[in-house]
């Protein structure tokens, strides 16, 4: 009766992980080698550590502290390994698009991701003539108007480009505002319109 249960249970697994999408498989089975290697390593020390107690020779030590360095060594590169396989962000934010699948295999120095820090959003200006950027100074006050929330935000000018763009002929120079509050409900994308301190 219990075999059969067993036996039951088993096929059940087998099927819930059939189901499962083909990347998941793969790190699950990836999951599995591991912990196959983990108890080799495990059964191996033992083995090392019941030679030592029936007083292996001094030839025995030497062989079995070789083999112990040689475990190092796999295991430093090993985590080497693991290191080159992770991606640290280096401020805290929001992934805002995602360019890659899991267990894609990606290039150096290919986009993985879109990160955001949500907590300061800024304006870029994308009609500001060469007359108009001249009147502009970093650290200069803006009033920002948000039209999807009818909402008007201070801010103020965290950069001026020095190269301009060009824009249906015009010379352009974009210039960074950057809002000096986050109210709830405000999205990435969203179109305002900026009015500098000083402006009409």
């Amino acid at each position: 009766m219990r075999l059969r249960a067993a036996e039951l249970a088993l096929e059940a697994a087998e099927a819930r992980l059939a189901q499962l999408p083909q990347d998941q498989r793969t790190i699950l089975a990836q999951c599995n080698t591991l912990i196959t290697e983990r108890q080799a390593q495990r059964d191996h020390a033992e083995a090392l550590l019941s030679g030592l107690r029936a007083g292996a020779g001094a030839e025995e030590l030497a062989i079995a502290e070789a083999r112990v360095d040689q475990a190092a060594v796999a295991l430093q590169n090993a985590k080497l390994r693991l290191t080159g396989t992770s991606v640290y962000s280096p401020f805290a934010g929001t992934v805002a698009a995602l360019a890659v699948n899991v267990g894609q295999a990606v290039m150096p120095g290919q986009p993985l991701l879109t990160l955001a820090d949500l907590a300061t959003l800024q304006v870029e200006t994308t009609d500001l003539s060469e007359r108009d950027v001249a009147e502009l100074d970093v650290g200069m006050g803006a009033t920002i108007y948000v039209e999807a929330h009818n909402l008007e935000l201070p801010g103020h000018v965290t950069g001026i480009s020095f190269r301009p763009t060009i824009v249906a002929g015009d010379v352009t120079y974009p210039v960074r505002v950057t809002l000096d509050e986050t109210p709830p409900g405000l999205r990435w994308g969203m179109t305002a319109e900026v009015a500098f301190e000083g402006g009409e």
